[in-house]
């Protein structure tokens, strides 16, 4: 269990003291920890658990926290709070370094296009969600439809390990399954 002090000293530095100068520099982000902290405490009993750390480092992975991601998100970029993101918010201010920072402008310009989906040079909620929340889940999903369509020889909806023993390169050499250390570690086991 991760208390939210434990939190605050790995990472400011510092424990829960407002008075504490490394406390005051680092208010705004504090708070945000502060509260996927509390989002992330399920059971609201000011501890994480195991489950409830892996929320709190990877929000993204959770349905509940995407308000929080895009609160975030919104809250560094949407400098004029109208609740869009202009490609002038999304590319930031000009840097000394006119060079490096033309170059990175213009890849912002090119990701700001694609991810504008409708077109109107604005980034909405729904199209930021798209980007800073993809459907990873239905992506696995998929994918491992597909590898069951292929492997599972005598449809019963299981692999057996025949099945795999035969197929073992879908596991292997797959760019989306990278399984040969798992496999490796269960040939040893058996």
């Amino acid at each position: 269990m991760i208390s939210w002090n434990e939190v605050l000293i790995f990472n400011f530095g510092v424990a829960e003291d407002t008075n504490d100068k490394q406390y005051k520099d680092n208010t705004q982000e504090i708070e945000q920890d502060q509260l996927r902290f509390d989002l992330a405490d399920d059971n609201n009993d000011g501890l994480l658990t195991v489950e409830e750390c892996f929320v709190f480092l990877h929000p993204e992975l959770y349905n509940h926290m995407k308000d929080l991601i895009t609160w975030k998100f919104f809250a560094e970029y949407d400098k004029d709070k109208d609740g869009s993101i202009s490609l002038v918010e999304y590319i930031g201010k000009k840097s000394r370094h006119e060079e490096k920072w033309v170059s990175k402008a213009n890849k912002a310009k090119k990701a700001f296009e694609i991810i504008d989906s409708n077109k109107n040079g604005k980034l909405e909620v729904p199209e930021a969600l798209a980007v800073l929340l993809p459907n990873y889940h239905r992506d696995a999903q998929d994918e491992a439809s597909k590898i069951m369509k292929n492997v599972d020889e005598n449809g019963d909806g299981q692999l057996s390990l025949k099945e795999v023993k035969k197929h073992y390169k879908v596991f292997t050499e797959n760019e989306h399954v990278d399984f040969t250390s798992q496999l490796r570690r269960i040939r040893d086991e058996l």
